[in-house]
């Protein structure tokens, strides 16, 4: 048996030997001596000049041995900053080339082979002997698993890799290709417990309504984990593995099974720290009761919400969270809910309003409408009066995004639209933006929505048809008020207010200029009245504009402070 060694004394620690050069042994003689001046500044000097001794050594040693016999703790040193480079910038099918590099001789072979950190990731789409010839290699290291799955893969070696359960800090199953397998088998082999575990993520790439969690899955405990993300199967909330170290959670399902309204709170109750909750059809079926408590959020920046209308605003009712909470939600479904559009409006207003944050985030200073091609339109809000101690996010980002389906039925949009503006104050409203095609653009939601708001003083339209914006200025009676002669017999055009009366900066990027559209241009901001002129004109990307057409506006309009343009390069629409 193998005896301890004991402590050396303190004389045995300060026993000189012959290779104690005579500066150290001079410093070592004083130790104990009273007042010796400078004594510790000496010694700290000494420390440097011997470590930096040692240093020179190191490096001459390294130096004089050929690559092949660097010292073990060097060459994994190499081997490991090649696997973190490899990982982030490799393509995810070449994320397991730096293997190849420990194939250079039987040394280096030999030194990657005792280096248990170089093999603790699992990743992409690793078969099965690799992850049964890297497991035992790994030791008792943590280890991270991040596999995208399909129909080749192993799903017993996996499940030996997962049974290994206690090690797993990091576990993201995905799915790729038509092809998509079952991770019950794997997941069965799992503990009861990972203490390690931070990530947690098991997803596939379509709803796959078979399959499910393990009964009792990882109910020992995750006192780790902090991500929690499940989608696209069916997602029975009881076996749903929370943790009160949640900072976020993601849940997407089809609405099969759902949970109850209270029991749904309950669980929040237990996730104190969430910042990020993302749900996808996972909603209480029944209505929120006037009895229930709402679960406050207190620590929530983003909350994301997707799913058919009446459920979503069934479920705003039983939550609150801080005005300073980004937030998404994306309306879909195919029932028809105009009538409750303005209950859930109402529903996000109350959202914050426990929030004692000086901050009313009741007026809007900035909306985008936009249309993204073939699926949904978006709206984007901005309020006013952000406070100044809030970060670049809170000034710049929009605070609230709405998202609704081009295949809605009815107009859940424009419904929407209306009852914004009975719940939020509009007329704060300086910044108006056009994305693309968005029907929102037509001129009765100009009129009736935009067009006498008194501080709005920017608009732009980015590849969106402007011409019923034209036409309204166009037919601007204020505009077709005759100038007062010098007789002052005539009407005083400043007695009429003009449509959009603050504007002074139009911007209008990627359109498409036909026929006679300059023309309408200079013709409709040229009338307008004294004080509700346009100062800044931003034209860009645009086609059938040039030199000579740029010329034009700014002669026809001299009172403009600003314009700029630039036309449309022809080239980037020929590339496919």
């Amino acid at each position: 048996m193998m005896t301890e060694e004991p402590f050396k004394t303190v004389s045995e620690v300060f026993a000189p030997t012959n290779f104690t050069a005579p500066a150290t042994r001079a410093l070592v003689e004083q130790c104990g001596t009273p007042f010796a001046f400078g004594y510790d500044k000496q010694l700290a000097s000494r420390i440097l000049e011997l470590q930096h001794d040692i240093r020179m050594l190191k490096t001459c040693r390294n130096s004089n041995r050929p690559v092949n016999r660097l010292p073990a703790e060097v060459l994994s040193h190499i081997f490991l900053i090649l696997f973190w480079t490899v990982q982030a910038e490799a393509a995810e099918n070449q994320k397991v080339f730096w293997i190849y590099a420990t194939h250079v001789c039987r040394q280096w072979r030999a030194v990657a082979l005792g280096c248990a950190a170089l093999w603790c990731d699992f990743a992409f789409d690793m078969h099965g002997e690799l992850m049964r010839t890297i497991l035992p290699r790994s030791k008792n290291l943590p280890i991270s698993v991040s596999l995208k799955c399909d129909g080749a893969t192993d799903m017993e070696a996996l499940g030996e890799v997962l049974s290994h359960t206690t090690r797993i800090c990091h576990l993201d199953l995905s799915s790729a290709g038509c092809d998509l397998p079952s991770y019950s088998l794997a997941l069965e082999l799992m503990g009861s417990s990972a203490p390690l575990l931070t990530t947690l993520s098991v997803s596939y790439a379509t709803l796959m309504e078979e399959e499910r969690l393990p009964e009792n899955w990882l109910k020992g405990g995750l006192p780790a984990l902090k991500y929690l993300k499940l989608k696209n199967f069916e997602l029975d909330w009881a076996r749903v593995p929370f943790s009160p170290a949640l900072t976020t959670l993601h849940l997407e399902q089809s609405d099969s099974t759902n949970p109850d309204f209270a029991e749904m709170l309950q669980t929040f109750r237990g996730l104190p720290l969430l910042e990020n909750l993302i749900l996808c059809g996972k909603f209480p079926q029944d209505g929120f009761q006037p009895r229930m408590k709402p679960m406050t959020f207190s620590y929530l920046k983003h909350l994301s919400l997707t799913g058919w209308g009446h459920l979503i605003g069934n479920f705003l009712l039983g939550i609150r969270v801080p005005k300073t909470t980004f937030i998404d939600i994306t309306f879909n479904g195919e029932h028809e809910w105009t009538s409750e559009v303005n209950a859930c409006v109402a529903s996000i207003r109350e959202l914050w309003r426990d929030d004692p944050l000086e901050w009313a985030k009741d007026s809007l200073e900035f909306i985008n409408f936009t249309a993204v091609a073939n699926s949904h339109l978006n709206f984007a809000f901005r309020f006013d009066d952000v406070p100044e101690a809030l970060d670049w996010e809170h000034h710049d980002n929009p605070h609230l995004n709405i998202n609704f389906l081009f295949s809605s039925p009815g107009s859940p949009d424009l419904e929407f639209l209306s009852s914004f503006r009975e719940h939020f104050n509009l007329n704060s409203l300086s910044m108006l933006h056009y994305t693309n095609n968005s029907h929102l653009a037509c001129r009765s939601v100009l009129e009736e929505f935009f067009a006498h708001l008194p501080i709005l003083h920017s608009i732009a339209f980015w590849g969106c048809d402007m011409s019923d914006f034209l036409h309204i200025l166009d037919d601007d009676p204020a505009c077709a008020v005759t100038q007062p002669s010098e007789e002052g017999s005539a009407v005083n055009s400043t007695a009429v207010t003009p449509c959009f009366p603050a504007l002074h900066l139009l911007k209008i990027e990627d359109q498409h200029f036909k026929g006679n559209r300059i023309d309408t241009i200079i013709r409709v901001l040229g009338k307008r009245p004294k004080g509700h002129g346009i100062a800044f004109l931003s034209i860009h990307d645009c086609a059938n504009i040039d030199e000579m057409d740029a010329e034009r506006i700014k002669e026809a309009l001299p009172d403009l402070d600003s314009f700029d343009w630039s036309k449309k390069d022809l080239q980037d629409e020929l590339e496919f």
